[in-house]
Protein backbone atom coordinates (compact mmCIF):
# COMPACT_ATOMS: atom_id res chain seq x y z
CA UNK A 1 0.00 0.00 0.00
CA UNK A 2 1.18 3.29 -0.99
CA UNK A 3 1.63 6.18 2.14
CA UNK A 4 -1.31 8.40 2.50
CA UNK A 5 -0.80 11.55 0.76
CA UNK A 6 -2.57 14.09 1.50
CA UNK A 7 -3.17 17.53 -0.25
CA UNK A 8 -2.34 21.18 1.65
CA UNK A 9 -5.51 22.65 2.02
CA UNK A 10 -5.67 25.71 -0.52
CA UNK A 11 -3.00 24.53 -2.18
CA UNK A 12 -4.88 23.98 -5.98
CA UNK A 13 -5.62 27.99 -5.58
CA UNK A 14 -2.28 29.05 -4.49
CA UNK A 15 -1.15 26.63 -7.61
CA UNK A 16 -3.45 28.75 -10.07
CA UNK A 17 -2.09 31.94 -8.28
CA UNK A 18 1.04 31.77 -9.68
CA UNK A 19 -0.08 30.72 -12.79
CA UNK A 20 -1.43 33.41 -13.13
CA UNK A 21 1.19 35.51 -11.50
CA UNK A 22 3.80 34.00 -14.05
CA UNK A 23 0.85 34.74 -16.92
CA UNK A 24 0.62 38.33 -16.26
CA UNK A 25 1.25 41.34 -19.23
CA UNK A 26 3.35 43.81 -18.65
CA UNK A 27 2.73 47.69 -19.96
CA UNK A 28 4.77 50.56 -20.11
CA UNK A 29 3.85 53.48 -17.66
CA UNK A 30 4.98 56.99 -18.93
CA UNK A 31 2.27 59.16 -16.96
CA UNK A 32 3.62 58.12 -13.38
CA UNK A 33 6.74 57.57 -10.87
CA UNK A 34 7.22 53.74 -10.08
CA UNK A 35 5.05 52.21 -7.51
CA UNK A 36 4.55 48.90 -5.31
CA UNK A 37 3.78 46.32 -8.27
CA UNK A 38 5.79 47.94 -11.22
CA UNK A 39 8.64 46.76 -12.53
CA UNK A 40 11.82 48.48 -12.97
CA UNK A 41 13.93 47.92 -15.67
CA UNK A 42 17.75 48.75 -15.35
CA UNK A 43 21.23 48.74 -15.93
CA UNK A 44 22.84 48.55 -12.63
CA UNK A 45 26.57 48.83 -11.72
CA UNK A 46 27.50 47.12 -8.04
CA UNK A 47 30.44 47.93 -6.05
CA UNK A 48 31.21 45.93 -2.82
CA UNK A 49 32.72 48.22 -0.18
CA UNK A 50 35.73 46.86 1.62
CA UNK A 51 35.50 43.68 -0.22
CA UNK A 52 39.73 43.19 -0.74
CA UNK A 53 42.71 43.37 1.67
CA UNK A 54 44.10 47.10 1.39
CA UNK A 55 47.32 47.10 0.09
CA UNK A 56 49.06 50.15 1.17
CA UNK A 57 49.32 53.01 -0.76
CA UNK A 58 46.24 51.90 -2.69
CA UNK A 59 42.67 54.14 -2.07
CA UNK A 60 40.44 51.74 -1.30
CA UNK A 61 39.76 47.90 -0.11
CA UNK A 62 36.50 47.83 -2.91
CA UNK A 63 35.84 45.49 -5.18
CA UNK A 64 35.90 46.50 -9.34
CA UNK A 65 32.17 47.45 -10.31
CA UNK A 66 30.30 44.97 -11.86
CA UNK A 67 28.03 45.84 -14.62
CA UNK A 68 24.83 44.04 -14.39
CA UNK A 69 22.47 44.65 -17.72
CA UNK A 70 18.56 45.11 -18.20
CA UNK A 71 17.91 43.44 -14.36
CA UNK A 72 14.14 43.77 -13.83
CA UNK A 73 13.28 43.96 -10.39
CA UNK A 74 9.29 44.03 -9.43
CA UNK A 75 9.11 46.71 -6.60
CA UNK A 76 7.66 45.08 -3.60
CA UNK A 77 8.21 41.44 -4.35
CA UNK A 78 9.25 38.54 -1.84
CA UNK A 79 13.07 38.13 -1.82
CA UNK A 80 14.07 41.46 -3.12
CA UNK A 81 17.42 42.96 -1.53
CA UNK A 82 17.34 44.66 1.48
CA UNK A 83 16.20 48.22 0.64
CA UNK A 84 15.56 47.74 -2.99
CA UNK A 85 11.73 48.77 -2.75
CA UNK A 86 12.36 51.83 -0.97
CA UNK A 87 15.41 52.78 -3.36
CA UNK A 88 13.23 52.20 -6.79
CA UNK A 89 10.18 53.76 -6.01
CA UNK A 90 9.32 57.08 -7.46
CA UNK A 91 11.32 56.57 -10.64
CA UNK A 92 10.66 57.48 -14.19
CA UNK A 93 12.03 55.98 -17.45
CA UNK A 94 15.74 57.84 -18.51
CA UNK A 95 16.24 58.48 -14.38
CA UNK A 96 19.44 57.42 -12.24
CA UNK A 97 19.84 56.36 -8.82
CA UNK A 98 22.81 55.90 -6.18
CA UNK A 99 22.08 54.24 -3.15
CA UNK A 100 23.79 51.55 -0.61
CA UNK A 101 22.34 48.00 0.63
CA UNK A 102 23.48 47.33 3.71
CA UNK A 103 23.39 43.21 3.27
CA UNK A 104 22.55 41.31 7.07
CA UNK A 105 24.97 38.65 8.04
CA UNK A 106 22.90 35.93 7.19
CA UNK A 107 21.92 36.59 3.80
CA UNK A 108 20.62 33.78 1.46
CA UNK A 109 23.62 34.77 -0.86
CA UNK A 110 27.22 34.59 0.67
CA UNK A 111 29.05 36.45 -1.09
CA UNK A 112 26.77 39.62 -0.33
CA UNK A 113 26.17 38.22 3.60
CA UNK A 114 27.85 41.03 6.02
CA UNK A 115 28.61 43.61 2.91
CA UNK A 116 27.84 47.04 1.87
CA UNK A 117 27.13 47.23 -1.63
CA UNK A 118 26.71 50.55 -3.50
CA UNK A 119 24.61 50.21 -6.94
CA UNK A 120 24.14 52.74 -9.31
CA UNK A 121 21.01 52.22 -11.55
CA UNK A 122 19.99 53.56 -15.16
CA UNK A 123 16.42 53.38 -15.45
CA UNK A 124 15.28 51.86 -18.71
CA UNK A 125 11.55 51.21 -18.37
CA UNK A 126 8.94 51.12 -15.90
CA UNK A 127 6.43 49.12 -16.27
CA UNK A 128 2.98 47.95 -14.69
CA UNK A 129 1.22 44.40 -13.84
CA UNK A 130 -1.56 43.65 -15.83
CA UNK A 131 -3.46 40.44 -13.87
CA UNK A 132 -5.97 38.24 -15.85
CA UNK A 133 -9.40 37.29 -14.32
CA UNK A 134 -9.53 33.74 -13.09
CA UNK A 135 -12.22 33.09 -15.87
CA UNK A 136 -12.79 30.70 -18.68
CA UNK A 137 -10.74 32.69 -20.79
CA UNK A 138 -7.97 32.51 -18.59
CA UNK A 139 -7.89 28.63 -19.17
CA UNK A 140 -8.00 29.03 -22.42
CA UNK A 141 -4.79 31.50 -22.88
CA UNK A 142 -2.76 29.17 -20.43
CA UNK A 143 -3.58 25.88 -21.01
CA UNK A 144 -5.82 23.15 -23.37
CA UNK A 145 -8.35 23.08 -21.47
CA UNK A 146 -12.28 25.22 -22.02
CA UNK A 147 -12.71 26.16 -18.07
CA UNK A 148 -11.30 26.96 -15.11
CA UNK A 149 -13.07 24.09 -13.56
CA UNK A 150 -10.95 21.86 -15.97
CA UNK A 151 -7.99 23.45 -15.27
CA UNK A 152 -8.20 23.49 -11.32
CA UNK A 153 -9.33 19.72 -11.75
CA UNK A 154 -6.32 19.02 -13.69
CA UNK A 155 -3.98 20.77 -11.29
CA UNK A 156 -5.28 18.88 -8.53
CA UNK A 157 -4.52 15.60 -10.36
CA UNK A 158 -0.99 16.89 -11.05
CA UNK A 159 -0.43 17.93 -7.64
CA UNK A 160 -1.94 14.47 -6.05
CA UNK A 161 0.45 12.75 -8.38
CA UNK A 162 3.40 14.99 -7.04
CA UNK A 163 2.69 14.44 -3.64
CA UNK A 164 1.98 10.65 -3.85
CA UNK A 165 5.59 10.42 -5.39
CA UNK A 166 7.17 12.44 -2.77
CA UNK A 167 5.75 10.27 0.03
CA UNK A 168 7.27 7.49 -2.03
CA UNK A 169 10.14 9.12 -1.53
CA UNK A 170 10.40 9.45 1.68
CA UNK A 171 9.64 5.68 2.36
CA UNK A 172 12.72 5.10 0.23
CA UNK A 173 15.03 7.42 2.40
CA UNK A 174 13.47 6.13 5.54
CA UNK A 175 14.09 2.25 4.57
CA UNK A 176 17.50 3.35 3.46
CA UNK A 177 18.70 4.87 6.63
CA UNK A 178 17.23 1.64 8.66
CA UNK A 179 19.18 -0.19 5.93
CA UNK A 180 22.11 1.51 6.51
CA UNK A 181 21.71 1.58 10.18
CA UNK A 182 22.37 -2.54 10.14
CA UNK A 183 25.26 -2.31 7.97
CA UNK A 184 29.04 -2.76 9.15
CA UNK A 185 30.82 -0.28 10.30
CA UNK A 186 33.91 -1.03 8.31
CA UNK A 187 32.39 -0.78 4.80
CA UNK A 188 33.27 2.18 2.99
CA UNK A 189 30.76 4.58 2.79
CA UNK A 190 30.31 4.91 -0.77
CA UNK A 191 30.21 1.25 -1.37
CA UNK A 192 27.47 1.28 2.01
CA UNK A 193 25.51 3.78 -0.69
CA UNK A 194 25.58 2.02 -3.44
CA UNK A 195 25.01 -1.29 -2.08
CA UNK A 196 22.05 0.33 -0.17
CA UNK A 197 20.58 2.53 -3.00
CA UNK A 198 20.29 -0.96 -5.05
CA UNK A 199 18.64 -3.27 -2.31
CA UNK A 200 15.89 -0.47 -1.54
CA UNK A 201 14.85 -0.21 -4.43
CA UNK A 202 14.40 -3.81 -4.98
CA UNK A 203 13.00 -3.80 -1.81
CA UNK A 204 10.34 -1.13 -2.42
CA UNK A 205 8.87 -2.26 -5.21
CA UNK A 206 8.65 -6.13 -4.47
CA UNK A 207 6.64 -4.68 -0.78
CA UNK A 208 4.30 -2.28 -3.14
CA UNK A 209 3.77 -4.32 -6.00
CA UNK A 210 2.12 -7.14 -3.08
CA UNK A 211 0.19 -4.63 -1.68
CA UNK A 212 2.14 -4.00 1.29
CA UNK A 213 3.17 -1.38 3.32
CA UNK A 214 7.08 -0.71 4.10
CA UNK A 215 7.03 1.30 6.77
CA UNK A 216 5.20 -1.53 8.97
Amino acid sequence: RKPAAVLEVGVVDKTLEELRQRAAKWHPVEDRASMAGDAVLMDLTRTVRGSLIVTPGEPSGDSAPEPMQNVSVEIGAPGNPPGFDEHLTGLKAGEAKSFTVNYPDDYQMPELAGKTVAYDAEVKAVRRKELADLDDSFAKEVSEFETIDALREQIKKDLQHQAEHDADHSVRHDLLKVLAGRLTKEVPATLVERETERRLEDLVRRLMEQGVDPMK
